[in-house]
């Protein structure tokens, strides 16, 4: 049954999460650094947990149950449709988050507004022969990615809404939030990007840290400006910051049939593992 996370969980659900870091990372940060009320799957009076779920003040929904597409029905049917409140997002392995997904359309009338079976994908810097570094040979025809700035939020804002516009969604934070949350990430030198001959751009962010992982995200390139070498200039940046930190492997996904981005990130040395699940939902 899910349970309120308690002290006695948190350990066995970081061991949970732990095993199954590609799809577990937001959930792990949630529990490492707060930001979200989570709840475990629990049987019986033993300390064995079999699933993690997490709602962020903004409603994002994370689940991880190791594909058991039974306890991500429950957790719909158990804690969020009892719990109501405003949900935005669905995240999570394939498996539990379609399922979520489709017991809070069955049970709470809910519809999406954007699904995205995505593929997920890792890089070990353990396997540090597979990821060129900006300035080499491979990359000397390329413009070179940089960290950005606070003063860049100007830049960035329009870029993040065109990424966001493509796929027909809209952000549903402020943009108060969003620059407060570049600046903190800024700080941390997690933000990166490329330029053109007009300024910023491509982006590349990290936007979890957790452990020995971060997870890459916000890789977008303006459409007038692909094919030449910004959007990968961007990741080869943000890869370099999450080494220099310390960072053991990285993790992304991307959608399933995106050949292109795909072959690029194989190209810097990700490996494809299994799959994962966006929905956006209608508000």
């Amino acid at each position: 049954m899910w349970v309120p996370m308690c002290d006695r969980l948190r350990e066995p659900a970081r061991e949970f999460l732990r095993g199954r870091p590609e799809s577990s990372l937001q959930l792990w940060a949630w529990l490492e650094q707060g930001g979200a009320e989570l709840w475990v799957w629990s049987e019986g009076s033993r300390a064995a947990v079999g699933g993690v779920l997490g709602v962020s003040g903004g409603g994002v929904v994370a689940i991880q149950t190791a594909a058991d597409r039974g306890r991500a029905e429950r957790a719909g049917v158990d804690v969020l449709v009892p719990r109501g409140g405003r949900l935005t997002e669905v995240m999570g392995e394939w498996e539990a988050s379609e399922a979520l997904f489709s017991t809070l359309e069955l049970r709470a009338g809910r519809s999406a507004a954007f699904v995205s079976k995505e593929r997920l994908m890792r890089l070990d810097f353990a396997r540090s022969d597979e990821l060129p570094r900006a300035g080499s040979a491979q990359d000397s025809d390329r413009r070179a990615g940089a960290a950005m700035a606070a003063a860049d939020f100007g830049a960035y804002e329009p870029l993040r809404l065109e990424f966001l516009a493509e796929d027909g969604l809209v952000p549903s934070d402020t943009v108060e939030q969003r620059r407060a949350r570049f600046e903190a990430w800024v700080a941390e030198d997690r933000v990166h990007g490329a330029k053109g001959d007009t300024g910023w751009q491509a982006t590349a962010v990290l936007s979890v840290l957790v452990g020995p992982y971060a997870q890459l995200g916000g890789v977008y390139t303006r459409r007038a400006h692909r094919r030449r070498g910004l959007g990968r200039a961007a990741v080869v940046s943000a890869l370099s910051a999450a080494r220099r930190r310390g960072v053991a492997s990285v993790v992304l996904f991307t959608e399933h049939r995106n050949r292109p981005a795909m072959g690029l990130y194989e190209s810097l040395g990700f490996r494809p593992l299994g799959l994962y699940g966006l929905f956006w939902l209608r508000s």
